[in-house]
């Protein structure tokens, strides 16, 4: 109950005003509950869809569902995007393309990333809309779910590129059965709500993910706190684009 208290903490801005006794392993036992996180995201960013969609249109509903997204996460994954644009495509060396991760401002790259992020989520969701208006609130509560699902089990085959850092909590701490939990727990939520195709929309979401995990490794030689949070918006964004085909 301890880890699962402190990830709901850590990844979400939901009011839990408990203190949590944390030991060495809190961190890795919570990557269990990265899958209940993103439900619960779900639901929230499902729930305000489905009421703000009875009286507007599907454009400003879709806006609000993403604006629920980053208002319960902080938007602590789009900030990990942003500074991963700002150092991977910075053309420096890996050392030097660090630094600049850890920089609190934010480059060009940076912005661009996040514009292109929320950019896609809108039209990805608004395509979704328009050819299988009934998946639209199941895309929403389900892509957390795989996107935290994805980053849990990218944090068991990774290692840290920094000596310290907050990524360190997670990525110098792995365990192998809050990883198979996770995952899971992931693949039961999607074939619970959507049978096969659900376990599809995941299975090729965790090959995206290990994709980017892949080629973010090749630029700095391990992972971060921010490419998790990349990975965690590039395969959000991925998933909704799974729904889309899956509802053509």
């Amino acid at each position: 109950m301890k880890s699962l208290i402190l990830t709901f903490q850590f990844l979400t801005r939901i009011p839990l005003p408990m203190t949590i006794d944390i030991q060495e392993d809190s961190f890795a036992k919570g990557i269990a509950y990265f899958p209940i996180v993103g439900l619960v995201v779900g639901f929230w960013n499902g729930i305000l869809y489905s009421l703000f969609s009875r009286w507007l249109p599907g454009g400003p509903a879709i806006l609000i569902a993403i604006f629920a997204n980053l208002s319960i996460t902080g938007a602590l994954h789009v900030d990990g995007l942003a500074d991963t644009c700002d150092g991977i495509f910075s053309a420096r060396n890996s050392e030097r393309m660090l630094a600049i991760m850890r920089d609190s401002r934010i480059g060009t790259h940076g912005t661009l990333g996040i514009v292109f992020d929320l950019l896609f989520r809108y039209v990805l969701l608004l395509q979704i809309l328009e050819n299988h208006p009934e998946m639209v609130t199941i895309a929403l509560l389900l892509s957390p779910v795989a996107s935290r699902t994805v980053m849990g089990i990218c944090i068991y085959f990774s290692t840290y590129a920094r000596k310290e850092g907050l990524g360190g909590l997670y990525l110098s701490c792995k365990k192998r059965v809050p990883t198979i939990f996770c995952g899971g727990i992931g693949f039961l939520l999607f074939a619970f709500f959507l049978q096969k195709i659900g376990i599809g929309i995941l299975f090729l979401s965790i090959l995206v993910g290990f994709l980017i995990k892949r080629l973010i490794e090749r630029k700095i030689g391990g992972m971060t706190g921010d490419t998790l949070g990349a990975i965690h918006e590039g395969v959000e964004v991925v998933c909704l684009f799974f729904f889309l085909l899956a509802g053509l």
